[in-house]
């Protein structure tokens, strides 16, 4: 009954995405899933070219909502995928949603929270915030302490669930018709899965705030939520109230001075996860930031990044390169960094030239590094580079907090503020306790290795007994089959000179004229017939 029902939701849901799709005149995109069959017959259009514009698609992807809007959000964090002008098109659908419906808001809370709707003294009805999976409301305890609630959508699981299989579905559709030549999309639905099954279990963020306020535990200008792990379930996350201002209202602010301040806590805060604790925010956008009198708090940590320590040595590297205007050394770097086949080398030198040639010679501090790292990260797409997601996260981080830091205070630098930063990275990277841990690393290789020597040895041993065996095998095979070839052309050699005897007989005796002539022919003709037919006998 189950499965009956999906298949009905399924095939509803399907006739809806052709009519958006042809709403939008998203026609080539109709043919490439091959959902005209979906439309009304006189709807059902053939259209060759192929213009899809991002505002369009995203437009489509809003209003197709569920697990496509969050589809779109997410590749507004990966420009790797779609290229920078499709990825900043989609940073419009991170805007709010509309809400849902109180009554399913309730029963949420009713089957998520320990004791109810009972567990909270008051919950305020209208929404502070409406995502794709989860909206947020201001609370009470029963001791009187204001929290804000995390709600996930009551059919988010269901919905999100028919909508990636049928994104699975679309996928293997277009994968078939077009390969991975563009892009691999049963690869991207495949993690965007992973990464929506994650969001969708709200206990996720919760780890994720505490592990951010864990590493921010000492700060005093950094505010973590603090969270309630005992009211909280896999729909619901309960945490601590904040109160502050939205950060984009500072750009009215008229003291320079408390800008700057609040723009270099913001800074402090974001390197502090990118280079040193490597786990960071990687949705950190101005909405997402609230600034308090001392402090400022972050908010929603559903998106998190990894950096570890090798992709923090590879990420220096590549900061060096860029500073020097290697192209060169950038493209062996993102190389390094690649994950599949071997990429389009020539492609990807000459799009870091022409992306990289107007800051050649130039001091990194003049060089815009969110955009640049946008152009490398275009260039590495179309060249076919697969580039960790972790390393793009990071990226798309420092061109967010480029752009939220420059909105307030118009003379921000991210290299000039990056230099500390980088400069701790350094001096880890060469300390003597990375250096002891590489060295200990190599030991232990080394000795392993040794450990292995012996067994190691003795198949090396046994294959070139196996190997000299099967050569004396091949040598006496060699072997009879020369003497096979010689023996053949002996007899071949005889059975010409016989011939040549034989014809030479039939010549003289036409032309012989005398009794003795022909009683010596014959003689010698039977004695070298004799010796010939005993040879060959032998031989054979």
């Amino acid at each position: 009954m189950l499965m009956a029902k999906r298949g009905v939701g399924s095939l509803l849901r399907l006739e809806q995405i052709a009519r958006v799709l042809a709403e939008y005149e998203l026609f080539h995109w109709l043919d490439v899933l091959e959902l005209k069959g979906y439309l009304p017959f006189h709807r059902r259009r053939k259209v060759h070219t192929f213009d899809t514009q991002p505002k369009t698609l995203r437009a489509a992807f809003e209003r197709l909502g569920g697990a496509f809007l969050k589809l779109g959000q997410v590749l507004a964090l990966r420009p790797d995928l779609v290229g920078s002008e499709y990825s900043r098109e989609f940073e419009k659908l991170l805007a709010a949603v509309p809400p849902e419906s109180w009554e399913s808001i309730v029963k949420t809370i009713e089957n998520a929270a320990p004791k109810g709707l009972s567990t909270f003294q008051q919950i305020n009805r209208s929404p502070i915030a409406s995502g794709s999976i989860a909206q947020v409301h201001e609370a009470r305890l029963p001791d009187g302490t204001r929290v804000a609630l995390k709600i996930r959508r009551q059919n988010a699981p269901d919905q999100f669930a028919n909508d990636i299989h049928l994104m699975e579905m679309l996928a293997r559709r277009y994968t078939a018709r077009h390969g991975t030549a563009v892009w691999d999309a049963v690869a991207v639905v495949e993690e965007f899965k992973q990464y929506t099954e994650r969001e969708l279990n709200l206990q996720h963020e919760l780890r994720n705030m505490q592990v951010f306020a864990q590493n921010f535990s000492g700060s005093t200008v950094v505010h973590i939520p603090k969270v309630y792990p005992e009211l909280s379930s896999e729909a619901l996350l309960v945490m601590e109230y904040v109160e502050g201002e939205r950060l984009l209202n500072l750009r009215q602010e008229q003291s320079v001075q408390r800008r700057k301040r609040i723009v270099r806590q913001i800074v402090d805060m974001a390197y502090q996860q990118l280079f040193l604790d490597g786990f960071f925010h990687a949705d950190l956008h101005a909405g997402n930031i609230f600034v308090e009198r001392q402090k400022i708090a972050l908010l929603d940590f559903g998106i998190v990044g990894y950096v570890d320590r090798e992709l923090k040595e590879q990420l220096l590297a590549l900061f060096r390169v860029l500073a020097m205007g290697d192209i060169a050394g950038t493209a062996e770097v993102l190389r390094r960094l690649h994950q599949g086949e071997e990429p389009n080398m020539p492609m990807l030198r000459e799009g870091l030239y022409f992306a990289l040639r107007e800051y050649y010679q130039q001091s990194l501090s003049n060089i815009p590094v969110g955009k640049v790292l946008l152009e490398c990260i275009d260039t590495a797409r179309r060249a076919r580079l697969r580039l960790p997601a972790q390393l793009v996260l990071f990226a798309k981080s420092i061109v967010t907090l480029e752009g939220v830091c420059a909105a307030i205070d118009p003379e921000f630098n991210v290299v000039a503020s990056a230099k500390p930063f980088l400069r701790k990275m350094e001096r880890r990277a060469f300390s003597s306790e990375n250096i002891a841990r590489r060295l200990k690393n190599s030991t232990l290789q080394g000795m392993r290795a040794l450990a292995e020597l012996p067994n190691f040895t003795r198949r090396l041993e046994q294959h070139f007994r196996t190997l000299d065996a099967r050569i004396i095998d091949i040598d006496e095979t060699f072997g009879r089959a020369t003497q096979g070839v010689k023996r053949a052309a002996q007899l071949l050699a005889a059975a010409i000179l016989l011939a040549a005897v034989l014809g030479a007989s039939a010549l003289l005796l036409r032309t012989a004229w005398y009794t003795e002539a022909v009683l010596l022919v014959g003689t010698a003709t039977s004695s070298i017939l004799f010796i010939t037919i005993v040879w060959i006998w032998k031989k054979l």
